[in-house]
């Protein structure tokens, strides 16, 4: 009989600071996060959007431009267990491409020139 190897989901660890010691930015994505995995949103909104509403949450959170949001999930450890995916400048490109799309299709439905 062969033995057979299960397929185990890459998983990754963050070992977060204790609570008390962490600023109240961080105290408050630790506390949302629970909130958005159990509202299942990523079904809702469709593939990877869900990355986008957790790092726009980082924006607002931290007054930083989307750029310095991408950088803070690679430097942060708080940050980047609640986005929960590395993201890189092509994700950004790519954000921009798919408004940019929806931008043309919106302006050629309500008539104007693009």
């Amino acid at each position: 009989m062969a033995r057979t190897l299960r397929r185990i989901p890459n998983l990754v660890y963050y070992s977060l600071p204790p609570r008390e010691d962490m600023p109240w930015r961080e105290k408050w994505l630790t506390d949302i996060k629970p909130v958005l995995d159990t509202l299942d949103l990523e079904r809702v909104l469709g593939e990877g959007t869900l990355v986008y509403l957790k790092l726009l949450i980082v924006m607002v959170l931290y007054s930083c431009s989307y750029r310095d949001a991408v950088k803070m999930v690679n430097v942060n450890v708080v940050v980047a267990w609640f986005v929960g995916r590395k993201v890189g400048k092509s994700t950004l490109h790519d954000f921009v491409g798919r408004v940019y799309e929806v931008r043309k299709k919106l302006l050629e439905i309500w008539g104007y020139w693009v």
